[in-house]
């Protein structure tokens, strides 16, 4: 089993198109508002919270991290 601590100290990715950043609670506005407007529940390839629902998705990533039983990443257009 790995170390929480590396779990915790994820790098930072880079791609061509993407970049994915570990995520942290401090990407929950920046979430909210990419789905501002959306009808996620729409979205049937994935599971992503409505705007109201970020706080709780995000906090729930971050404990699943902490227990070493997900990596979660923000993904971004690669600048």
């Amino acid at each position: 089993i790995a170390s929480t601590d590396a779990w915790a100290n994820a790098p930072t990715l880079h791609g061509t198109h993407v970049r994915l950043e570990p995520l942290r609670r401090a990407h929950a506005d920046a979430l909210r508002k990419a789905v501002a407007g959306w009808d996620t529940s729409a979205l049937w390839f994935t599971q992503v919270p409505d705007a109201a629902g970020i706080e709780a998705y995000v906090d729930q990533a971050l404990a699943m991290r902490d227990a070493a039983e997900a990596l979660p990443f923000l993904v971004r257009d690669a600048d």
